[in-house]
C-alpha cells in the first residue's frame, strides 16, 4: 500500500486525475481485505469523483464495486446494492463480462448477508452463468457455495466450496482460499461434523491471520467458537466468540456482530445464565432491525423463544399476552 499512497502524493501534486484515481482505488481495496471498511468506502469515492472526470471506464466499474464491497462489510446493504449495480451498468456498456458476473455474484452475495435467500440464490446463479474465465468462475462458483450454506443446504454447498478452495490454492490467491476454507468449516459444522469443521476453521483461521484479512478471520473464530459450543466446551466457545465479536466490532461490521451476540446467547443459555443470554439476544434483535434484516431478527425471535427468553413484543405459551 505504500506504493499507491505515493503515487496519490504524486498525482495530487500535479493534478493527474487518472492515477489519482487509481491510486484510490487500490488503497480502498487494501481496506477492504484489511479490515477497515469505513476507510474504503471513503477512498472508494474519492476513485470514483477522481475516475467521473476521465474516460477509464474499467477503472470506474472497479472503483464502484470496491466502493460495495467496503458498504457490506458495514452492513450497508443498500448502499452495497446500488454500487454493485453501477458496476454492472459499466460491465454492460463496455462490454466486461468479467465486471458484470462479480457485480452479479457479490449482489447475490449481499442478498443472502441480509437474508433475501432466493433472490440472492438466482443472483450467484446468473454470476456463475456470466464468468467468461477460470479466475471469475471460480470466484462466482465459492459465493454461490456460501450462499447454499448460508441457506442450510450444505449438501450443495460443500462441493461448490471444495472446488472454490482447490482452485484458489492452485492460483495462491490466499484471502480467497481462506474465506472458502471457513465457509467449507460451516458447512461440516451444519451437518454435525464437528472435528471437520474444528479442523477447517482452524485452517482458515491460520490462512486469515497470516495475511490480516479480519473478516475472514472473524468468521473463522465465530465457526470455532460454535464448534465448542456443540462439544460442551463452554469455555473454548467464550473465548472463540469473544474474538469473532472484538475482530468484528473493531471492523464496524454490525451485521457480524448481531450474529455473534446470537452465538453468546446460545452460550450464556447453556451456562443457565438467562440475564446474560437475554442481553445478547436484545442486542442482536437491535442490531437486525437497525440493518433492516427481517429474517435475522425473526431467528432472533425464534431462538428467544426456543430458549424461554422471549424478547420485547413475544410471550412465551405458558404467558398471557
Amino acid at each position: 500500500m505504500e506504493h499507491a499512497r505515493r503515487a496519490l502524493a504524486e498525482a495530487e501534486r500535479c493534478g493527474d486525475e487518472e492515477t489519482m484515481g487509481k491510486a484510490c482505488y487500490v488503497l480502498a481495496y487494501g481496506c477492504f481485505w484489511s479490515g477497515r471498511p469505513a476507510e474504503g468506502v471513503e477512498l472508494a469515492r474519492a476513485a470514483i469523483a477522481h475516475l467521473g472526470r476521465t474516460a477509464e471506464q474499467w477503472w470506474l466499474g472497479h472503483a464502484w464495486w470496491v466502493l460495495g464491497v467496503n458498504h457490506a462489510t458495514l452492513g450497508q446493504f443498500d448502499e452495497a446494492m446500488e454500487a454493485e449495480a453501477r458496476t454492472a451498468a459499466i460491465g454492460e456498456a463496455i462490454g466486461d463480462q468479467r465486471l458484470q458476473s462479480v457485480a452479479a455474484s457479490d449482489r447475490g452475495a449481499f442478498q443472502v448477508m441480509r437474508g433475501d435467500f432466493e433472490a440472492g440464490l438466482e443472483a450467484c446463479r446468473r454470476g456463475l452463468a456470466l464468468a467468461p474465465d477460470p479466475v471469475s468462475a471460480t470466484l462466482s462458483t465459492g459465493v454461490l457455495g456460501g450462499a447454499y450454506v448460508e441457506m442450510g443446504d450444505f449438501a450443495q454447498g460443500i462441493p461448490l466450496l471444495e472446488r472454490a478452495v482447490e482452485a484458489y490454492q492452485r492460483f495462491r490467491v490466499r484471502q480467497l482460499e481462506g474465506w472458502f476454507t471457513a465457509l467449507l468449516a460451516e458447512a461440516h459444522l451444519q451437518r454435525g461434523a464437528l472435528d471437520q469443521a474444528r479442523a477447517l476453521a482452524t485452517d482458515g483461521l491460520r490462512i486469515t491471520s497470516e495475511i490480516g484479512y479480519r473478516y475472514g478471520a472473524g468468521w473463522a473464530q465465530r465457526i470455532l467458537g460454535r464448534v465448542a459450543l456443540a462439544a460442551r466446551d463452554l469455555a473454548e466457545a467464550e473465548r472463540r466468540l469473544g474474538e469473532a465479536h472484538d475482530t468484528f466490532s473493531a471492523m464496524g461490521a454490525r451485521h457480524e456482530v448481531a450474529r455473534t451476540h446470537l452465538e453468546q446467547a446460545r452460550l450464556a443459555h447453556a451456562r443457565h445464565d438467562l440475564a446474560g443470554a437475554e442481553a445478547h439476544l436484545g442486542e442482536a434483535l437491535t442490531g437486525f432491525t437497525a440493518l433492516a434484516m427481517p429474517r435475522y431478527a425473526e431467528r432472533a425471535q425464534r431462538l428467544g423463544m426456543d430458549l424461554g427468553i422471549p424478547l420485547a413484543g413475544q410471550h412465551s405459551d405458558d404467558e398471557p399476552p
